[in-house]
């Protein structure tokens, strides 16, 4: 899906990890969802996607950080710990410390929405009004792009937002909100070309690793039939991207929640709380951004191939420490004194150490 060595959030290096999160409650108005845990509850996974490093000695690595098979947001240096060879790492003496992520992640986000004949013109508006704040949201951190689908067997295109660091306020006109003549929906068809664009507009990101999300809003199942279900598992399964649903309750456990939920849903009750919904499954999306980190440090080897191990820990509400680390190796030939951790190495240098 990427040329060799973009990274993306879902293959993982060797990790080990221990106990549990404390569960979140939903808001009222809408629902909102992560998907059940595909490791066992105790687990804190520390997964690397890429590593590289710099003369004189700077060993820089991208992380994700979940538990429970949830994202671990905004942790600080201090939840990093190092040990070479088997041989605990004073963070101060080796000046770890993390770097900001835009400088080496390229993130972009589809939102894909239902335009089909059974949106009625209030639903519309209230649409137009969480996707505008949706964008709002994510795009001060990445570019987004909204796309619609109908009965049709094309894409409409609703508009394309920049990375705004000012995070200023797009506009959306509601006039690109309006429902199609064909009162048919073509979800599946609309899912296979989103991703087939998501991968496109990832490839053009000068950043050398890239993880793309897309987030559907469907009002229900697949009607028009051109795409079988087979074709869109297959597809699914072969994506490295994150996948969201957004809908209405009643569809919460049918078979289109099920398929486009794989790293989590928000639900609402009717249209009128679709703005609550749509605000959850940002905080989603952002939590997942958020649990990236990019890990700089200036290592004391000067020669050989050290064993490095990066163990986090996670303290909850009630004290409770969670760890998980991962264990990889790097080529300290050449190292010496000298070192800043604080200078982004080159991004030719990164080199992807998931597979993809």
């Amino acid at each position: 899906m990427r040329h060799s060595w973009i990274a993306c959030t879902f293959f993982f290096t060797m990790a080990v990890g221990c106990t549990r999160n404390k569960n979140v409650q939903a808001p009222q108005a809408a629902a909102i969802t992560a998907p059940a845990p595909q490791v066992p509850a105790s687990t804190v996974q520390v997964n690397e996607l890429a590593a590289s490093t710099a003369l004189p000695a700077l060993v820089t690595k991208v992380v994700t950080v979940s538990q429970q098979g949830k994202p671990v947001a905004a942790l600080r240096p201090n939840a990093f710990h190092l040990e070479e060879n088997g041989q605990p790492i004073d963070n101060q003496a080796i000046d770890l410390r993390l770097l900001p992520l835009d400088d080496v992640i390229g993130f972009h986000t589809i939102l894909l929405v239902d335009l089909s004949a059974s949106m009625t013109q209030e639903g519309l508006s209230t649409l137009a009004l969480s996707a505008n704040r949706f964008v709002q949201a994510l795009r001060t951190r990445q570019s987004v792009t909204v796309l619609g689908f109908d009965g049709t067997t094309h894409l409409r295109f609703v508009g394309e937002f920049a990375r705004n660091a000012k995070g200023e306020t797009p506009v959306i006109a509601e006039s690109r909100f309006t429902p199609a003549s064909d009162p048919s929906r073509d979800l599946r068809g609309a899912v296979l070309e989103a991703l087939s664009r998501l991968d496109g507009r990832l490839k053009q990101s000068a950043r050398p690793i890239r993880v793309g999300t897309l987030v559907v809003f469907s009002l229900g199942p697949d009607m028009a039939n051109r795409t079988s279900e087979s074709v869109l598992d297959e597809r699914l399964s072969k994506t490295k991207d994150n996948i969201y649903f957004v809908g209405i309750q009643s569809e919460a456990n049918g078979a289109v929640a099920q398929t486009l939920a794989r790293n989590g849903k928000a639900l609402s009750a009717d249209l009128s709380h679709l703005p609550e919904a749509f605000a959850d499954v940002t905080s989603l999306v952002v939590a997942n951004m958020n649990s990236h980190y990019v890990l700089s440090y200036c290592s004391l080897a000067r020669s050989g191939k050290p064993n490095v191990r990066v163990k986090v820990d996670i303290v909850n509400d009630e004290l409770e420490t969670a760890t998980g680390a991962l264990e990889s190796q790097y080529n300290a030939a050449g190292f010496s004194k000298g070192c800043n951790a604080a200078r982004l190495p080159p991004l030719s240098a990164f080199r992807a150490t998931a597979k993809n």
